[in-house]
Formats: structure tokens, C-alpha cells, sequence
């Protein structure tokens, strides 16, 4: 009991000192940009469906949350458990993969060939064999697993080798490896081409191997094995998500790898070995991606799909928003993957519902889009405290202090801007009147200036040069009173907007100091006695 005591007055104390304020931001930033791009998701479903039948939108009582309340109903499913939890466990680690890459400062958009070439290898040598796609050995299905981490380690290795003694960008590199490895899956699995087959072998024995045109059939694994390895994989990403958090927060290798992302040219000065580091964290996150293969390719499709005939899989790239929407946490990314899980697992149901209701298929990538908007102006959202706001200016609404100090700065604002805007027109119009008779005046000096500087330019002496240095200033200074009407005029409104300026920020400080008094009373009441209780439980 008072071990959960313990923790419990733990993460009071996260959520309220303000010693953990950046900490809460970061998490705060991220819960509104999904609240955000649900939101509005759910928007743009609601009125697609009133905009073509508003009648039968109301009948089937479609409102503005209808959207989110499907998708979540669909996605945590009984039915629909194991669909959700291999998704999970695909966009988990490929999450983890690209977080591990963007918290070294590397761009790592390699998961789809990282993940699709031990699947390559995996089919190659069934059908080789011609091991029958229903009696694949678990045996071989176990040791396939870590072929997938290793030779996903080997692709993302290699573009960490041609990063760290080539200076070839991780991008450009895991593009091309991407595509590299898509040709070589049409190629193989490409039922015209016959590589694993000869020309004697019949159709129907083709048929148990690959599909119509291009990719393969589909193996056949027991649901409880399937399971069996879900379960696996669960533990699996919850031992490396709290393993690489540690590493991350409290060892010297996790803030090494961290500061080749932060600094690259002083992570050197620190004794970094950036080109071993380069390969190991590319290749780490490709052994990552090689983990989300298996669980995608293997365990939930069970077959490299005609897919592969567009291009790398898409899904893949959906790891890059997964990650920036928890701001490359490797605790936060389970999280943001349950959402994406959803979202997956639900399209099925959400395509067959009832009339307008349907969801088409192209209208989910608007919701991944919207998310990934939302999750790339994480800083702002971290800026954004709406409840902060609203709290402030309704408290402020209630003090009679407050509107007599509103009052009176918005009559100095006020005055202030006509007072600038008089004094910009004066200027205006002395510049407009006068510009030609000031250059006038002003063009025998400047003749001067040019006759003395050539002189400078022919004379050896150094005490001539200073004097014509000296008669030059002189010259200058008369120029300077020609203009001395024009800099007066410039000068009174830069001191006008300079005092603007300073009584914004005099009644912004008044607002702010009025509002942590509240804020300091309203501590006092409720929450010192928590903070009592933590520091006693600490001690």
C-alpha cells in the first residue's frame, strides 16, 4: 500500500512542480495535436455526410463526434483483437526504429526495404524448397525472426556506412535501398519471370506458391501460434521501449548518441566515434524495422501482396508521424501507435457501414494527414494552453482592478498610435517636400568628401592621410546638420514606440502578476498539503 502510495504522490508531483513544467509540456503538446486531428477528422466526415443527404444523416443520428466514436468502437473490437494488436506491434517498433534515428539526427525512411528484404528471403527459400505453404515448420518461422532483425540490421547498416565515409545522406541512400529491394521482390515473385520455376512445372503447382501476377500466397500459421508470437512481441517492445528510455535518460552511451543529434561537430570533441556510432544507431533502427516486418509480412498478412507491384509499401512511411507525435519518447511511441492501430484495424468496418455513413478509403488518409500536421507543429501546440488561457482571462473578467487598468492602457495605446502615426506623416511629408533641396545642399560636401578621398589615394604620407582624414569628419558633421530635421522627426517616433513598447509590457506583467497571486492562493488551499506529503514520503 504504501509503495502505491508512493507512486501515486510521484506522479502528483510530475504533474504539478514546476520543475517537470518542460516535461508536461511535451506530453501536452502531443495529446492536443491528436485531439486536434481527430477533431477535425470527424469534422470533415460530418459534413461530407449532411452535405449529400442531411435527411438520412439525421436519421442515422450522424453528429459531429459520430466519426471518432465508430472508429474507437470498430478498433477495440473483440473481434477485431487481432488486427489491432499486430498492427500495434508493426507500427511499435517501426516507430521505435525512426525515433531511435531522429534522437541521433538521422533521417532514417529506410523501413520499408528493411522490413521487405528478409521477407524475401523468408519466401525464397519456402518456395525453393517447395515446402507447402500450410506445413511451414515453427521451427523455421522462430528462426526466420532473427534473420528479419539481422539482415534489417545489414540495410540500415549500410546506409549508416555510406553516411559516416561517403557523407551520402541517410535519405537519399535509404530511397534508393528502398526501391532497390521493391525490384528485386517483382522480380522475383513475378510469375512470368519463372525464377524459381521451370517451364515443365504445371500451372497448379505455380498456383501454390505465387500469386497471379506478382507476390506470393499466403502461409498458413495456426491462430494460436500467431498469438503466441504476439505475446512475444508485446513483452519484446515493452523490455526495449523502458531499455532504450533508461539508456536514453540515465547512461553515458544514451547521452553520447544524443549528442551527435544535438551537436555532431562537439560530440566529436567529447570523444564520440561518430562514424561507428553513424552505423550502429542506422543499423539498430533498421534491426527495428526488420521486427515490425516479420509481425506485418509474416504474422498478420502472411504474404509478400501484389502490393509490392506499386512501389515499397506505404505503411511503412506512417512510422515518421508516429514518432514526431510523441516527440521521439520511446515510452510515448506505444501510445501513439495504439492510435494508428486503430485507425488501421478500423478501416474494414467503417467501409460497410450504411449507406452515407460509409467511410471511403480515400478519406482515411486525410485523418493520417491531419495527424501528422498536427503532430509536426508539436512546438506550437507545446506553446498552445488554452486552459491556461481561458482560466486567466476569466478570472481577470471578475476584478474590478483589472478593467480600470484596461481602461487606461488602452487610452494610451490609443493616443500612443495616433501620436506615431502624426509624426509618420510628418515625416512623410518633410521627406517628400524637401528630399531634392537636401540632396541639393548636400552634393558640394560629398564633392568635397570625393576629392579628399582621392587625394588620400595619391598620397605616401601618413601624416597627410590624417589630415585629410580629419578635414573629411568636418565635412561629414555639416552633412549630418543638413539632415538634422529629418533625424529629429525619426528619432521622436522611435522614442514614441519605444514607450508603447515598455506599456504593453508594464499592463502584460500586471496581468500576469494578478493571475499568479490567484494562481499561489489557489496552491496554498488545495495542493500544499500534497506537496507536504510527497516530500515526507520522499524523505
Amino acid at each position: 500500500m504504501n509503495f502505491i502510495n508512493q507512486k501515486l504522490n510521484s506522479l502528483r508531483s510530475y504533474l504539478m512542480f514546476e520543475d517537470k513544467k518542460n516535461n508536461r509540456r511535451r506530453i501536452y503538446s502531443s495529446i492536443w495535436a491528436v485531439i486536434i486531428g481527430l477533431f477535425l477528422s470527424s469534422l470533415f466526415y460530418f459534413i461530407k455526410t449532411y452535405s449529400a443527404n442531411a435527411e438520412e444523416a439525421s436519421h442515422l443520428n450522424i453528429n459531429i463526434f459520430s466519426f471518432i466514436k465508430e472508429m474507437f468502437k470498430s478498433g477495440f473490437d473483440k473481434n477485431n483483437r487481432f488486427d489491432l494488436l499486430s498492427y500495434f506491434l508493426f507500427f511499435a517498433f517501426t516507430g521505435l526504429a525512426i525515433a531511435i534515428a531522429f534522437k541521433s539526427g538521422y533521417f532514417n525512411i529506410g523501413s520499408s526495404g528493411q522490413m521487405t528484404l528478409p521477407a524475401i528471403v523468408f519466401f525464397a527459400i519456402i518456395i525453393s524448397t517447395k515446402t507447402p505453404l500450410s506445413k511451414v515448420p515453427t521451427s523455421y518461422i522462430v528462426g526466420m525472426f532473427f534473420v528479419f532483425i539481422l539482415l534489417g540490421f545489414v540495410v540500415g547498416a549500410i546506409s549508416g556506412f555510406l553516411k559516416a565515409f561517403f557523407n551520402v545522406h541517410e535519405v537519399i541512400s535509404t530511397i534508393f535501398l528502398n526501391w532497390i529491394i521493391c525490384y528485386l521482390a517483382q522480380w522475383l515473385f513475378t510469375r512470368g519471370n519463372s525464377i524459381f520455376f521451370e517451364a515443365s512445372d504445371s500451372s497448379s503447382q505455380i498456383d501454390k506458391f505465387l500469386d497471379t501476377i506478382v507476390g506470393t500466397q499466403k502461409i498458413r500459421i495456426p491462430k494460436a501460434i500467431k498469438f503466441n508470437f504476439i505475446y512475444f512481441g508485446l513483452a519484446l517492445f515493452a523490455f526495449l521501449s523502458v531499455s532504450f528510455w533508461l539508456m536514453y535518460r540515465y547512461t553515458t552511451l544514451g547521452y553520447k548518441i544524443k549528442m551527435i543529434g544535438l551537436n555532431r561537430t562537439n560530440s566529436q570533441y567529447v570523444g564520440v566515434n561518430q562514424k561507428l556510432t553513424t552505423i550502429s544507431v542506422l543499423g539498430l533502427s533498421g534491426a527495428l524495422s526488420g521486427i515490425a516486418g516479420f509481425y506485418y509480412l509474416i504474422i498478420y498478412n502472411g504474404k509478400i501482396s501484389d502490393e509490392i507491384a506499386n512501389g515499397p509499401y506505404p505503411i511503412a512511411f506512417e512510422a515518421i508521424a508516429i514518432a514526431l507525435l510523441v516527440l521521439n519518447s520511446p515510452i510515448g511511441i506505444s501510445f501513439s501507435a495504439i492510435l494508428y492501430s486503430v485507425i488501421f484495424t478500423s478501416k474494414g468496418d467503417l467501409q460497410v457501414l450504411e449507406g452515407i455513413a460509409k467511410v471511403d478509403k480515400d478519406f482515411f488518409p486525410i485523418i493520417t494527414g491531419l495527424i501528422i500536421f498536427a503532430g509536426a507543429l508539436g512546438l506550437l501546440f507545446a506553446k498552445f494552453k488554452p486552459l491556461r488561457f481561458f482560466t486567466k482571462y476569466i478570472y481577470l473578467a471578475t476584478l474590478k482592478e483589472y478593467w480600470s487598468k484596461f481602461k487606461t492602457h488602452k487610452q494610451k495605446s490609443f493616443k500612443s498610435f495616433i501620436l506615431i502615426n502624426q509624426k509618420r506623416l510628418q515625416l512623410f511629408n518633410f521627406k517628400h517636400k524637401n528630399n531634392s533641396k537636401l540632396k541639393q545642399e548636400a552634393k558640394p560636401y560629398h564633392d568635397i568628401i570625393d576629392q579628399k578621398l582621392l587625394e588620400i589615394s595619391k598620397t605616401d604620407s601618413d601624416l597627410e592621410k590624417m589630415k585629410l582624414y580629419d578635414e573629411i569628419y568636418k565635412v561629414k558633421q555639416e552633412i549630418n546638420q543638413i539632415y538634422n530635421s529629418y533625424s529629429d522627426l525619426r528619432n521622436e517616433i522611435n522614442i514614441e514606440i519605444a514607450k508603447r513598447t515598455d506599456n504593453k509590457v508594464i499592463y502584460a506583467n500586471f496581468k500576469e502578476d494578478l493571475y499568479t497571486q490567484f494562481k499561489q492562493r489557489i496552491d496554498q488551499k488545495f495542493f500544499n498539503k500534497n506537496k507536504e506529503e510527497v516530500k515526507n514520503v520522499n524523505n
